[in-house]
């Protein structure tokens, strides 16, 4: 098996695992089972399961990162066309990975310093900065209202996690079911977000 197919397969099956097990749970034998290899192969590409996470979490927001950061820089996008571009991406990650928003929420509870100790570098550092950082530049020209960052990303999130959160109260039958549910959903988000931030 070629280095980047074996590598591809050990993040894809690495998600699988976290995402089932949590942090704690996973073990880097867990992992190297199920891709059929063993341990000494899969520290070779991941010295410590931290590495490994960090990798998986890239992988994740790799997926939307650039159109996000591309909607935020055109000049070109109202406001409101760049909130609905921002949550139909990140809704699309989230129907590809409908457990991400629970696995996300149990690790903060499990213990929030570790978990972002982990995601910091490629997360929070090198993304959601970036996006802040725009949030207060376009307050700043009037381009949208004076928010706390802390409430714009509460709201979001908010809006964004509860209906996968709360998936198997929707009695739903199928994912086709659940993913027209999040289809119907979409509009209304788009709503409050633009009337949280837009004048």
């Amino acid at each position: 098996m070629e280095n980047n197919i074996l590598e591809e397969k050990i993040i894809a099956v690495a998600k699988e695992v976290f995402i089932e097990k949590g942090f704690d749970g996973t073990s880097m034998s867990d992992i190297a089972a199920r891709v059929g290899i063993n341990r000494p192969t899969l520290h070779y590409y991941y010295r410590t399961k931290e590495r490994m996470f960090q990798a998986v979490f890239l992988s994740i927001i790799q997926s939307f990162i650039p159109k996000i950061q591309d909607v935020f820089i055109d000049d070109n996008k109202s406001f409101p066309e760049k909130i609905t571009v921002v949550v139909d991406t990140y809704l699309d990650v989230a129907k590809k990975n409908p457990c991400l928003p629970l696995f996300v929420v149990r690790e903060i509870n499990r213990n929030v310093k570790d978990f972002i100790k982990v995601v910091k570098p490629i997360y929070m550092d090198k993304f959601l900065n970036q996006i802040a950082a725009h949030l207060l530049s376009a307050m700043e020209k009037g381009e949208i209202k004076q928010i706390p960052l802390r409430i714009v990303f509460n709201t979001f999130y908010g809006l964004l996690s509860f209906p996968f959160l709360s998936k198997d109260l929707s009695f739903l039958e199928s994912d086709k079911e659940f993913n027209a549910l999040i289809d119907e959903w979409k509009p209304y988000m788009v709503d409050q977000m633009i009337h949280l931030l837009c004048k």
